[in-house]
């Protein structure tokens, strides 16, 4: 089932190029609704900067919890009822997705300018579409949100977390974890900072990565 739904994920990320593609000013039109006369002002809004310090803090959080579970699971194969191989399916989403494939690779080599310093918000670079790799950032650029891939992430990791707890508690935690998502990639794009293509691809690129290796790790097996 996890295989296919990696295929899944892939085949719709593709489709959200291809739709970036055909509507590239789609993310201009996006981004617009959120600009003032000041520029992109809810960028140093109080509230929000401490809405985005805490998912950022929450996201390294998780991390860090799930890191610590699976050093604790070579001598406890299941700690807080969970397998060893989901927390280690955890670090590895969080290693390969967010810091390797989003920051370490996507962000640096991929060049788009984020919008707030594009022409179209009264910037100097060129605005490009998801697709085209560019020159128009030097480095830590727009595609895709590194914060919208490590929020997506953390939701992930909750959900195969709460796999040993009782039904009715695991719905409320894997909504929690969606909340916070779909709250960090809204900040992101009404902050000026991403376009809504780089946080919807962050989000796919990283649940078709979770999809992958909850596959070859077989996460769906109780045991």
């Amino acid at each position: 089932m996890r295989c296919a739904e990696a295929l899944a994920l892939a085949a719709i990320s593709a489709a959200t190029l291809v739709l970036f593609s055909v509507f590239p000013t789609l993310d201009i039109w996006v981004s617009r609704q959120f600009l003032s006369e000041a520029g992109f002002a809810l960028n140093t809004a109080p509230a929000l900067v401490t809405i985005r310090a805490t998912i950022r803090l929450s996201v390294l959080a998780v991390g860090l919890f799930s890191l610590a579970m699976l050093a604790l699971s070579l001598r406890h194969p299941a700690p807080l009822g969970t397998p060893r191989r989901v927390w280690g399916a955890i670090v590895l989403l969080y290693l390969l997705g967010p810091a390797l494939l989003v920051n370490g690779l996507l962000k640096e080599l991929w060049g788009r300018a984020r919008p707030a310093d594009t022409t179209p918000f009264g910037g100097d670079a060129t605005f490009t579409p998801p697709y085209v790799v560019t020159d128009q950032c030097a480095t830590n650029c727009s595609f895709v949100s590194g914060e919208a891939a490590g929020a997506t992430a953390l939701a992930i990791s909750l959900a195969w977390m709460a796999r040993p707890l009782p039904s009715r508690l695991r719905l409320p935690v894997a909504t929690l974890g969606v909340t916070v998502a779909v709250l960090a990639a809204t900040l992101r794009v009404i902050k000026g900072r991403h376009f809504l293509s780089d946080v919807i691809l962050a989000a796919l690129f990283v649940g078709t990565l979770a999809a992958a290796i909850a596959c070859l790790m077989r996460l769906d097996r109780r045991r």
